[in-house]
């Protein structure tokens, strides 16, 4: 498994998507388990393993579906030390089946685990990222009924946070450079621009406010930040259009935004909105929101002058990387993990040793904060353990197979 090219949780995205006909004479629940079950053996021939279905689970019989073939899959993607399933953004997975326990995954009101999807931030085809550590002890189980996983946590937010919307001035500057962007047209890839996108504004309340949020956080942190996230991610129009771009940013931050229109470079306007729809598309969790949730952009200024931008939901909320994945190689990767403490009556240790985990993103850092966070240990917590967001929808049917029961 080790020895495989790409990454499992990649294949299993990818294949599971796939569309299946199957002969219609078949009943569908059996049609659609058959083709659960090839799919399966798809990704296991794909992967080389030596691994292959068992005889009881090639029976006509058998039932299966989606959920149980992610938390297999995944679970054999952890066991592969493969750093993608750790970062899937897709919707939470549901683990409970109706009335019925499954004999393939553990029934849990709620798990950590997050569906794969093909477009997980960076997982891509065309290389093989380092498999995590030998030495990191991950572990996953149940406690209460509920799914969890242990492992080493990295926090993040021991320096002082702060907010887009913190400076007023900034986010004066930022909302009316996006509207003169807006009203002039600039940016390339307005099309994809999430500012009127209809289910982005429902989970995630107004995206305008997003978009001058985040551009207030990148007049914060600065022209060379935006060099180096530009560099480290693999912005490829920062070659030609950085330098505009670079000398924009000074001229609004030193005149207070009151550099004229008529100085702007249309093309060096256009790369800053870019690159703000840019941070938007990465970092937000698009698909990992199942109810409105007003998630907005924050900075951090680190202890040795380096910077990050990332994206958390309201209230009381800790970030962190597992340790597992503090290599270079991940930085493209939604490492980041959005945790809430949370306190279990009746369960031996310390209480801050537990945590929802409520979604994940994507650090955007410059080299400075890159060094500090790949070789810091200060801030590292051993075997912390990550639960899911209780699931509604699973309360409602535990109680009503108890009634049935």
């Amino acid at each position: 498994m080790r020895r495989y090219h790409r990454e499992v949780s990649t294949v299993v995205a990818e294949v599971l998507g796939m569309e299946a006909g199957g002969d219609p004479r078949i009943a569908a629940k059996q049609r659609a388990a058959d083709a659960m079950k090839d799919k399966i053996s798809i990704i296991l021939n794909t992967m080389e393993c030596g691994l292959a279905l068992t005889a009881e689970m090639r029976d006509p019989t058998m039932p299966l579906n989606k959920s149980e073939c992610h938390y297999m899959l995944l679970m054999l993607a952890l066991a592969a030390q493969d750093p993608g399933a750790l970062c899937s953004v897709g919707p939470p997975m549901r683990l409970t089946q109706a009335y019925v326990d499954s004999p393939l995954t553990p029934t849990a009101s709620s798990t950590w685990l997050f569906e794969p999807t093909n477009v997980d931030s960076g997982l891509n085809n065309y290389r093989t990222l380092h498999r995590l550590p030998a030495s990191a002890r991950i572990d996953t189980g149940l406690e209460l009924g509920e799914h969890y996983v242990q492992l080493d946590l990295r926090f993040l937010t021991s320096n002082e946070v702060k907010h887009g919307y913190d400076d007023p001035a900034t986010m004066e500057i930022a909302s009316h450079f996006l509207d003169v962007c807006k009203r002039r047209k600039f940016g390339r890839n307005r099309i994809r621009y999430l500012v009127t996108d209809v289910a982005a504004n429902r989970h995630f309340g107004s995206m305008a406010d997003v978009y001058s949020q985040t551009l207030a956080c990148v007049l914060e942190c600065g022209p060379d930040w935006v060099e180096d996230v530009c560099l480290h991610y693999g912005v490829g129009r920062w070659k030609q259009d950085g330098e505009g771009a670079w000398n924009l940013l000074v001229a609004l931050k030193n005149t207070g935004g009151r550099w004229p229109e008529s100085a702007w470079n249309a093309q060096a306007a256009g790369f800053i909105a870019d690159f703000v729809n840019f941070l938007v598309i990465r970092g937000m969790p698009q698909r990992q929101i199942l109810h409105r949730e007003e998630w907005r952009p924050i900075w951090v200024s680190r202890k040795d002058g380096g910077k990050i931008i990332t994206f958390v939901p309201p209230g009381e909320i800790e970030a962190a990387v597992p340790a597992a994945l503090l290599d270079d190689d991940y930085i493209q990767l939604a490492r980041l993990w959005l945790l809430q403490p949370r306190t279990l009556s009746g369960v031996a240790g310390d209480p801050t040793c537990r945590w929802t985990l409520l979604g994940k993103s994507v650090i955007f850092s410059d080299s400075p904060a890159l060094q500090e966070a790949h070789t810091g240990r200060t801030d590292i917590r051993e075997q912390q353990r990550v639960f899911g967001r209780e699931d509604p929808e699973i309360q409602r049917l535990l109680r009503e197979r108890s009634l049935y029961y």
